[in-house]
């Protein structure tokens, strides 16, 4: 008689074998490419955060400085006083569209350069902060975008302050920024 042969069935993997491993796989690697996707997401949401508050930070910082060379005098709020052209400080504001403070900043003892910030106006895009400059001879500088995605600016005048206000979705930065004195150098 005979030995009778054996088929040894352990050479390879089933099919089933073969699927259940190549699922497993698929699942781990999509968990692993989910979760890098994610972090990547809230990386960049993250870096777009700072770099929105920087660019509120900035802007502040921007008008703050101009303001601080500006004359104390009268301010002028919403009572047509012509921005390229202001005697003191004037603030021009429609709080539907558009936003504008200018002032008068000393050249020289006897020339004065209009400073002036706008937030949508003069056809600018409409997310943007900007700022211009009008020498005492009429010469009107390029436009220069302090900031962009700024959603609203908004001037409250204070003795010899401006209260200023700029937000950017849902950050907003509030400074009270002081004129000079006649007497200050």
């Amino acid at each position: 008689m005979k030995a009778l042969q054996t088929v040894n069935r352990n050479l390879g993997f089933t099919t089933f074998e073969l699927l259940t491993a190549i699922t497993l796989l698929s699942l781990i690697t999509l968990m692993v490419f989910s979760a890098m996707q994610i972090t990547r997401l809230t990386f960049d949401q993250g870096a777009s955060d700072v770099r929105q508050k920087g660019d509120l930070k900035r802007a502040m910082e921007t008008l703050t400085r101009d303001m601080r060379e500006a004359m104390q005098g009268t301010i002028h709020e919403n009572d047509g006083c012509n921005w390229t052209a202001p005697q003191n400080t004037c603030i021009v504001e429609d709080p539907n569209s558009y936003s504008v403070i200018s002032f008068r900043v000393p050249e020289s003892p006897t020339a004065y350069k209009t400073v002036a910030y706008l937030h949508n106006a003069q056809n600018l895009d409409s997310d943007s902060w900007s700022r211009v400059t009008i020498s005492s001879t009429g010469v009107e500088s390029a436009y220069a975008t302090i900031a962009r995605q700024i959603t609203n600016v908004s001037f409250v005048p204070a003795s010899n302050a401006v209260d200023v206000t700029i937000t950017s979705g849902d950050d907003s930065i509030t400074s009270r920024i002081y004129l000079r004195t006649a007497s200050s150098n």
